[in-house]
């Protein structure tokens, strides 16, 4: 279940959805449009504003417009809602520790574990696996962590957010286990 606030929100989802959707001979993920229809409130009215990805492509249900090809399990999106709302998605648990490959730059990323993950300096242990490429990490809330400058106001990480993180060289973060 992933808690919604009026406005902008960075969410990610931790389950691979079941067959019913993802698009016919789609082995790359679900279907946008099939994944958010539960915030459908009728024929002419959504709850999403606008829905994007990391590079900026996006679902605009009350324009009918979407080039999100698919709902890639392995990022987190930036959705846009007209009032506080809930949104739940089931399916098969998405390990914690799955691969979550990162290109050099800027990154939106999901959040797979169950259980919370420290951010706090001078550990980071939230992104100790790949600390030496971070430059900055950032949550929806305006909050950061800078292992650059020893620093972070970021609370622990959690299940159904989705994260900023601008990395220096291409990687793959695979989250620590819980302590």
């Amino acid at each position: 279940t992933v808690s919604l606030r009026e406005g902008w929100n960075m969410i990610s989802i931790n389950v691979s959805p079941p067959e019913q959707f993802w698009m016919e001979n789609e082995d790359r993920g679900p279907d946008v449009v099939l994944m958010t229809e539960q915030l459908r409130i009728d024929e002419r009215h959504h709850h999403i504003i606008m829905m994007k990805n990391e590079d900026g492509l996006f679902y605009a249900p009350r324009w009918g417009f979407n080039n999100i090809p698919f709902w890639n399990l392995t990022e987190g999106y930036r959705i846009n809602v007209d009032e506080d709302v809930e949104a739940t998605w089931f399916g098969e648990r998405i390990p914690p520790n799955a691969d979550i490959p990162l290109e050099e730059g800027w990154n939106v990323i999901p959040y797979y574990p169950r259980y919370r993950l420290d951010a706090s300096a001078p550990n980071f242990y939230v992104l100790s696996r790949i600390i030496d490429h971070v430059f900055i990490a950032k949550d929806g809330a305006g909050h950061f962590l800078s292992p650059r400058f020893n620093f972070s106001s970021m609370l622990p990480w959690r299940e159904s957010q989705g994260y900023q993180i601008r990395v220096t060289a291409d990687c793959v973060l695979n989250y620590p286990p819980e302590r």
